[in-house]
């Protein structure tokens, strides 16, 4: 049998995760066709052209979770051109790294990363006909769980301790700060987030009074938030006193201290 030489890995983008099979090329026009189970295609099995090159731009980078900044192995790492064709593919590592090899040709391109259980992230990028390496090109993920939509509360989608209050009190407890923090470093890692807090009491006390004392605990809640770094025009806050009790303590009602502890609270309500 004749020796054929030695198997070589084509890299990227004709080597990729995925199943690729059924390479023909013409050594004359230095071009061909190959099979391919990879994303973005069609079917199960598609069937793509490839050209050889002689200048290709490795890009290295790594990709990491948005709220953590820990590294996210083995995401799916694509190159795509402004058309959106793919023009490279590649898997993140162990520790989140990766490298990709797209041809120099294209000045204007996007890395794409996805992982099951984030949304998808991009890192748009332009590079000039001599650059032959880029590094530290990171890209940035958001768990979907964390996507949250207006109207919803930042208790519920950040896995907040709920935000208490003592009876007829409107000062922050000690337990509320942590939870509070958290609060105000998802709004810094999301400029476009508002936020309208919404503070509330329990039925005890006259409907005024309590409309007033959850106007206050709503006030010192905003007075925190702002102080820890986020711009007033994107917080807001709102007493709502006992109008929106989530549990039967309406007035008249008996009720253990555990119950109608659960109405004296804060939410966190995204308005944009």
């Amino acid at each position: 049998m004749k020796n054929q030489g030695k198997v070589k890995n084509l890299g990227n983008p004709i080597n990729s995760p995925n199943d690729d099979f059924s390479l023909i090329f013409d050594n004359e026009t230095s071009s061909g066709f190959f099979a391919s189970n990879r994303t973005g295609g069609i079917g199960g099995d598609d069937i793509y052209a490839l050209k050889t090159i002689d200048c290709i731009v490795s890009i290295s980078g790594n990709a990491v979770d948005k709220d953590s900044e820990k590294p996210l192995p083995f995401a799916t790492i694509n190159a795509k051109n402004i058309s959106g064709g793919n023009i490279g593919e590649a898997q993140t590592d162990a520790q989140g790294n990766y490298t990709i090899e797209i041809p120099c040709q294209e000045s204007q391109y996007s890395i794409v990363a996805n992982l099951e259980g984030y949304e998808e992230g991009s890192l748009f990028m332009i590079t000039t006909p001599d650059e032959k390496k880029v590094k530290n090109a990171r890209v940035i993920l958001e768990e979907s769980s964390k996507v949250a939509v207006i109207g919803a509360d930042l208790v519920k989608v950040l896995k907040l301790a709920p935000i208490y209050f003592d009876l007829n009190s409107s000062y922050l407890r000690n337990d509320a700060f942590e939870n509070l923090d958290k609060v105000v470093a998802y709004m810094k890692k999301r400029p476009e987030v508002k936020v309208e807090i919404g503070s509330h009491t329990d039925s005890r006390e006259e409907d005024d009074y309590n409309l007033w004392l959850s106007d206050r605990r709503a006030k010192r809640t905003v007075a925190y938030i702002i102080s820890e770094g986020i711009d007033s025009s994107r917080i807001t806050g709102k007493g709502y006193g006992e109008t929106e009790l989530i549990n039967k303590c309406i007035n008249g009602v008996i009720c253990s201290d555990r119950d109608h502890q659960l109405n004296r609270r804060s939410e966190f309500i995204l308005i944009e």
